[in-house]
């Protein structure tokens, strides 16, 4: 929710990594009762009182929640996700939080690979074998892993007779033999993007408010941080 207000004053950013994950988010909301859509519509046909749009999707939503007053709830929120020791506040599902946005930039960065190549962007999607193994190596790995396998996939759309299907199965077969190639700590096989800072505004709350992963969002490997931080509460 936190994200969501946030997003409203961001127009250059989008709330999540994908439109997917985004309209899947605000679908739990509304499931809660704490925000309302114009289901099955993304945009209200008329005026609607209290009617919020997220900029970059241009998807309205509007607040319902009547536990807490709008006015002032993101500075609520934001107080309350940074005074909860999250090691024993919930560790489990925030983990998980971080798990399905470090699969959602994944997916992200694949389509826009796959477009920037003139492919199918859909083929994103074929990626979604990658999500059980999502958090034992970092963002920074998993996207030189498809920029490799886009890469494989350029070349067989140069062969003559290449098909759809030779060419997702090329793109495939590279993500699988990358996986093992960069396995390890080397920094080899391993893109970093000059802006540590996340691109979409719900990732930045979760480095910032959620779990204190800081700079290392793009370096860090997950289960490894997980593990190395997972100790009694008071132990430094």
């Amino acid at each position: 929710m936190l994200a969501l207000i946030s997003a409203n004053h961001q127009p250059n950013r989008s709330f999540a990594p994908t439109l997917r994950l985004t309209a899947e988010l605000l679908e739990r909301l509304a499931i809660r009762g704490v925000i309302e859509l114009p289901w099955p519509d993304k945009r209200w046909l008329t005026a609607s009182q209290g009617k919020h749009t997220l900029p970059f999707e241009l998807l309205d939503w509007r607040y319902c929640w009547a536990a807490y007053p709008e006015a002032g709830l993101a500075e609520l929120l934001e107080e309350q996700l940074k005074e909860h020791d999250w090691r024993v506040d919930c560790p489990e599902s925030r983990f998980e939080l971080w798990s399905e946005l470090c699969f959602a930039e994944i997916e992200n960065y694949a389509a826009y690979q796959l477009e920037k190549h003139q492919m199918d962007p859909e083929w994103a999607f074929d990626i979604e074998w990658m999500r059980r193994q999502v958090g034992r190596r970092s963002l920074a790995r998993w996207k030189y892993i498809v920029w490799a396998g886009v890469r494989r996939g350029t070349q067989e759309k140069a062969k003559v007779g290449a098909t759809n299907l030779s060419i997702r199965q090329a793109i495939r077969t590279e993500y699988i033999r990358r996986q093992d190639f960069v396995q390890g700590d080397s920094t080899f096989g391993a893109f970093v993007p000059n802006q540590k800072r996340p691109f979409s505004v719900l990732c930045e709350i979760l480095v910032l408010c959620v779990l204190p992963i800081g700079d290392s969002y793009w370096t860090v490997v997950p289960s490894d941080w997980a593990e190395s931080m997972m100790v009694s509460p008071g132990v430094v």
